[in-house]
């Protein structure tokens, strides 16, 4: 009941100030009345305030408080797995057909996309092939520059 009663208390704290604004007066009791239904202003200090007005935390023997512990929060890295994680294998190769494509002139994917079926590898294939070769080589690369560190073995 009472969150419902502070807003209204507010609208009519609200309904007070532009009435005062706008030159209608509004009588003592009323003005007293609704001061009273408003909530204490108490602003929230920092330590460095408290420690500069030396002002205690509450102890929790005022009624309706309730002091929490101190705690500390300490945020840690959260792992990101690899970028073609979230990707199907048949969009992955479509993506390295599209790189590899790129790469090439006119002539030279007129003659790439040519093969013998049960002989050559397709197109599509050498392209993820060569995505997975690059992928072992920058892990290799990866876990040589670990090993070469002051700490490795």
């Amino acid at each position: 009941m009472r969150t419902v009663l502070r807003p209204l208390a507010a609208a009519a704290a609200l309904l007070l100030v532009a009435l005062a604004a706008s030159g209608t007066t509004v009588s003592e009791r009323t003005q007293q009345a609704l001061r009273q239904r408003l909530p204490k202003f108490d602003p929230a200090k920092s330590d460095a305030a408290r420690a500069a007005n030396k002002v205690e935390r509450p102890t929790g023997e005022e009624e309706g408080v309730t002091v929490l512990p101190d705690f500390q929060v300490v945020e840690k890295k959260v792992a990101q797995p690899e970028p073609d994680a979230w990707l199907a294998s048949s969009e992955v190769t479509k993506r390295e057909v599209r790189r590899a494509e790129a790469e090439m002139s006119a002539l030279e994917l007129a003659l790439n996309r040519w093969h013998i079926p049960l002989l050559m590898p397709s197109f599509a294939q050498r392209a993820r092939a060569n995505y997975e070769m690059k992928k072992r080589a920058e892990e290799m690369n990866r876990l040589t520059r670990l090993q070469q560190l002051p700490g490795g073995n």
